[in-house]
């Protein structure tokens, strides 16, 4: 009715339909529309429907804009991140009296091959599905140790060091580890699988509002795998700590499977995620007996 009386044929529903429009005909129709509402300075209530329009078009613009940006900024550092781990992994050679075996470069390759691919993705999903003081807490932790991570695991590869424990790193001095990068390796895996735990409880017990965090998971825990695959304790005692979040992490991932289904891709890949870092972490072994 107020549409007939203002003179304007256009129906409601698609007035309402034009604000909520992100298409780039459809925004032509909203600015032809608002045009339209201008020119009927008689009937002032659509002045309030002109100004969502205008606003509503200039948000659209903003949002293509940024997008834009962070499509090229995204992938302009992917290729820096696998640039980056093979630099690191030419630099640490320049330091051995030996020569690395294919086996090494195959790992560093797949390690720079998985972060470069998902770097875009674990970014994006951090800006988007952060919520509060503790979802970004939480995703700037998890997202900093999946970049760490193919980095770290390049140098270590090189040297043909295998992955410090959690007592190596949080034990008492006899234990600890002198190795200023095997500190900071242990660091970033601490930190991987303490957020990694977190999240897999949080599926089982309070499972609402909480997205999956395939990406840098996969990130963080692809090169911890391969450095145990590769440079594995011939032997030594296996660790209480890394048991405990091996299971944890083990039962998380088969009840979160379950109770999410096949249907969800997220859900099969992120358990799939905890049990390799479970795997990673029932290898791990003290290599170091003080007498």
């Amino acid at each position: 009715a107020d549409c007939n009386k203002a003179g304007i044929t256009l129906p409601l529903d698609e007035m309402k339909a034009l604000i909520l429009c992100d298409q780039e005909e459809e925004k032509k129709k909203a600015a032809a529309l608002l045009s339209l509402l201008r020119s009927h300075k008689e009937y002032q209530p659509f002045d309030d429907l002109a100004d969502k329009l205008k606003s509503r078009i200039a948000a659209v613009e903003m949002q293509r804009q940024i997008t834009t940006d962070s499509i090229k900024l995204t992938s302009q550092a992917k290729f820096d991140l696998g640039w980056l781990v093979f630099g690191v992994a030419l630099l640490t050679l320049r330091r051995r009296p030996w020569s690395p075996h294919l086996s090494s470069w195959v790992t560093v390759g797949i390690c720079a091959t998985a972060g470069g691919a998902l770097l875009g993705v674990a970014f994006d999903k951090l800006v988007v599905e952060s919520l509060g003081v503790g979802g970004w807490t939480v995703g700037i932790l998890l997202f900093g140790a999946a970049v760490l991570s193919p980095l770290i695991v390049a140098n270590t590869v090189m040297y043909g060091r295998n992955l410090p424990t959690f007592l190596e790193l949080l034990g008492p001095r006899d234990y600890r580890t002198t190795s200023r990068m095997q500190t900071i390796l242990g660091i970033v895996l601490l930190v991987t699988t303490v957020l990694a735990t977190q999240t897999a409880l949080g599926f089982v017990f309070d499972p609402r509002y909480r997205d999956f965090q395939f990406a840098t998971l996969t990130m963080a825990i692809v090169p911890f795998l391969l450095l145990t695959a590769l440079n594995r304790p011939a032997a030594g005692k296996r660790p209480i700590a890394e048991s405990i979040f091996a299971g944890a992490l083990t039962l998380s991932a088969v009840y979160v499977g379950f109770n999410e289904g096949p249907a969800n891709w997220q859900s099969l890949w992120t358990c799939g995620l905890y049990l390799l870092l479970a795997l990673t972490l029932s290898r791990a072994r003290v290599a170091q007996n003080p007498e």
